[in-house]
């Protein structure tokens, strides 16, 4: 039997989660515990506490590389292939310095990563004295991830030190304030 389920919206996360995990860009709480997403730009009604688990950069970079053929595709390939695969695109990425890109994005707000998809097509006019588009976009980016990190003080924890970063959030939680 097929289950029905409602359609998710703010309003429902809102009145009857506490807690919501997956694979956010930081700041997406603020749009499920504000009123309206205009008043997502300002402090969110309800402080969101963000919490993140980090894991070896390679290792992230080629389980997103497996995790995005495997949505595209249902043909299973050989370890041969599957390697081939893999260093083609850590080689291209690297060469087109985006290497780092994916783990950025998750440290830019939904709104900043709307704005530079906006900005992108006009791009190519921007052009600083010393830097050419694409670098003068990389250190906007990375200062306001930066920004970002200290406006919402997540807790980061290491997948590879998993106890220790268990350790840190029972911390979090014990000193705690939470609203209602």
């Amino acid at each position: 039997e097929e289950r029905v389920y409602p359609t998710v919206n703010n309003t429902i996360l809102r009145e009857n989660f506490d807690i919501y995990g997956g694979h956010f860009r930081i700041g997406t709480g603020d749009y499920i515990f504000s009123d309206s997403v205009e008043s997502a730009t300002a402090a969110p009604v309800h402080p969101v506490r963000h919490i993140v688990f980090l894991r070896s950069p390679m290792e992230r970079f080629v389980s997103g590389i497996l995790y995005q053929d495997k949505r595209k595709s249902d043909d299973e390939k050989s370890l041969e292939q599957t390697a081939k695969m893999i260093k083609k695109r850590v080689r291209g990425s690297r060469k087109a310095n985006q290497y780092w890109d994916t783990s950025l994005s998750y440290l830019l707000t939904p709104k900043q990563v709307e704005m530079f998809g906006r900005l992108k097509s006009s791009a190519k006019k921007i052009q600083t004295t010393k830097l050419t588009w694409e670098e003068h976009f990389a250190e906007t980016k990375a200062r306001m991830a930066i920004q970002n990190l200290i406006d919402y003080n997540p807790v980061i924890g290491m997948t590879e030190t998993m106890k220790e970063s268990m350790n840190i959030l029972q911390h979090v939680f014990v000193n705690y304030q939470f609203y209602e």
